[in-house]
Order: C-alpha cells, then structure tokens, then sequence
C-alpha cells in the first residue's frame, strides 16, 4: 500500500496505526486531518511502504444509530378529482406535473434515503451523443431556441439499464430541477441485476431493476422499474434522435436495512390509485400516451407486486452483486478467517500489502472472499481495525 492510502486506512480504522507510526506526528495516538494531508503530499512527493506489525489496530468509531422507519401508513387524500395514497405516516410528500408527466415523491425527512417515487415521463435523452452537437450547432448558427435538453446524456443503447444507469445525470438536468427540485439523485447508481418485463407501451423496452448507490457517505439500495422507449427516430437534424422513460418507480432505503423494510414501502406504493374521473380528464386531454400510462397508473398494485416478487425471488448471484457494487462504491473490500468465517471490512489494496507481510501478522490466514459464497457476502462484516 502506498502512504497516502496506508495513511487513509488508519484513519478510517481499517489499519493499525503501528503500520505506519509515521504518520503520528504529534504523539498522540490518532491520525488527524492536516497529518492525512501531510501524508497525501508526501505521497505524490514519494515516500516508502511500511511494514505492518502485529499490535491490534485502533477500533473504527461506532456509525450513529438510523431511526427505526416507522410502520404506520397515513392516507394522503389530493381530492375527490386526483389521486391518494397511503405513505409512512410523517414522510414528506411532494408531486408535480399532471396526467402522463405526474410525479410523486415520497421522501423520510429523518433518513432521506428511505423513498418511493413515481414518475409518469421523464425526459427527452438523446439516443446518440452526436446529435448534442448538431442541437448545439443549431443553436449557435442563430436557430430558434427551442432545443432546452442540451445537458440531457446520451442513452446508447437506450434501454431500461442503461436509462436507470444514466440517472444520475438525468437527475442533474435543468429541467429535472425545474420540474421537482427534490428529484431523486441515486448518485452513482450501479445496477446489479436486470429482469425483463412486458412493455406496456408499443415498442419499449422494460425492465426490473435492482442497484446500489450512495447519498451523504451512505450507501442506498433501491429496486427500479420503468420503460423507456424512443421518440423522435430521426438523427441528423436539430430537436432529433431522442427518447424518454416512462412509468418510472422505485423504493429505496440505506443497503443496512433495505432487506427490512422493502415490504413496508411497496405497501406503499400500492396504494396509490387515482380517480375515475381524473383519468377520464387525462385522457381526453392526451389520449395516445396517457391511455398506456393510465392502464398501470389507475392503480400500481400491479407493478408494485412486480417489484416485490422480484425482491423475493432474486438470485443469490444478485444479492452478491449488490454487496461487491457496495464495496466498490465505498472504497472497501472483504477479507475472511477460513478457521473462523469471519469476514472483515478493510480498505481497497489493504489485502494486498496484508499478502506480502502476512508473516507479521498473529492473523496470518486471511483470505479474499470466494466469489460465489452467498453466506460470506452476505454476513456482517467485522471492523478491519481489530485485524492483529
């Protein structure tokens, strides 16, 4: 391990601080902030490794405590002309749009991570990169300024993983902000696995997604279905080769907890239902997309029956992805004791500095986790710190 990043372990409790008493400056038993610095620039200056001893590390600090999510649901009643649902009582609720561009978010203020939303249509994406320059051209040539998606991200090849892939940066949009200002952001989604689903609208491709991100040094877990399918074919000319993703959803709480409470937000999300007689408005007003919309949207007890079967049945090869997508996210990897099976979390490159000078260590046995042990993955990992 190089210093810096020797040095970054020990701060975070993944490395003993005997490994690098370098770093202790003052004396006084920790790794501060401006000795980290220090250590980063000496790094990009050049430094040489340490060897790791055997003294027991310095425990990482305990996380605090999430708030228990509450089991009640309190009814949200928009009116006898919209829609209601059934939310978590004391989560926020915000909507905006109407008909085939409703959306909902449902949000808890104490755990933000905790939501549910739903979004009738969301876009336009470009389908190609090469048509951003020819709207930006467009634009720069004098030409009418009707083009207003120019930070839209190319979605190629335009499908439900790719689109939910891409959501970060749709997320970031002017017009994402400007349509809901506390619009989702799933910062750095990675999707770990994908099930097809019938499209309920001609010629889209959807699909049950399951993917891990990270908000606030928290890492989410969130099940995601949606359909995305393509509006304007034509590439070439400006306002062209776009596309947008309809029937979005997602439940979402930190990874810790999702497997717990995932049951209680679907319940959730099927609840809502809308109006006879606000489908009916709909549907004159815009007959040829709503019709579709309003076929799943009059209720989502279906497609919130989708997402439940879909946790339930997951594969194990899943629920591994969504633990190794985890580790990545954060920076981390997992080692185990073959004697013991227990699994430790420690910094990513830790293990292999550990490979080399595993003699110096009481804990000489340590390996990385097999890839298809589902058990292993699936434990609580102990704090690498307490490796001796």
């Amino acid at each position: 391990m190089d210093c810096g990043g020797c040095g970054v372990s020990i701060a975070v409790g993944a490395t003993p601080l005997d490994a690098c008493r370098a770093f202790d400056r003052s004396g006084d038993g920790e790794v501060s902030i401006d000795e980290l610095v220090l250590a980063v620039k000496n790094a990009l200056d050049g430094c040489s490794a340490a060897t790791p001893t055997r003294t027991p590390g310095i425990p990482s600090p305990t996380p605090p405590r999430t708030p228990t999510m509450t089991s009640q649901l309190e009814l949200f009643d928009v009116g006898a002309n919209f829609f209601s649902i059934k939310k978590p009582k004391g989560w926020d609720i915000k909507t905006a749009g109407v008909c085939s561009t409703l959306g909902i978010l449902i949000r808890d203020p104490a755990v933000p991570l905790r939501q549910i939303f739903y979004f009738g249509l969301i876009g336009p994406v470009y389908l190609k990169e090469a048509q951003r320059q020819i709207d930006q051209n467009y634009i720069n040539s004098g030409g009418y300024n009707l083009i207003t998606w120019l930070d839209a991200p190319a979605v190629d090849p335009l499908t439900t993983e790719n689109f939910f892939a891409h959501w970060p940066a749709i997320a970031a949009m002017d017009a994402a902000i400007a349509f809901m200002p506390q619009f989702p952001t799933l910062t750095g989604l990675t999707v770990v696995s994908n099930a097809p689903q019938p499209s309920g609208l001609p010629g889209g491709n959807s699909a049950l997604l399951r993917g891990v991100f990270m908000e606030n040094g928290v890492v989410g877990e969130g099940q995601f279905l949606g359909t995305v399918w393509v509006f304007s074919p034509f590439t070439g000319m400006p306002a062209g080769g776009t596309a947008y993703g309809s029937i979005l959803l997602g439940v979402t709480a930190p990874k810790r907890e999702f497997n717990e409470v995932q049951a209680r937000l679907i319940a959730s999300l099927e609840s809502f239902n809308m109006t006879r007689n606000y489908v009916d408005w709909c549907i004159a007003q815009q007959k040829q997309l709503w019709g579709a919309v309003a076929r799943q949207g009059q209720t989502l007890r279906e497609t919130s029956d989708v997402i439940f079967d879909g946790w339930v049945n997951r594969s194990q090869a899943s629920d591994i992805m969504a633990e190794k997508g985890s580790d990545a996210i954060r920076g981390v990897e997992r080692v185990y004791d073959p004697s013991t099976n227990q699994v430790y979390e420690v910094g990513v490159g830790w293990y292999a500095d550990y490979d080399l000078h595993r003699g110096n260590y009481t804990m000489s046995g340590l390996q990385l986790l097999p890839n298809d042990s589902v058990a292993l993955w699936t434990s609580v990992p102990a704090d690498g710190g307490q490796i001796r």
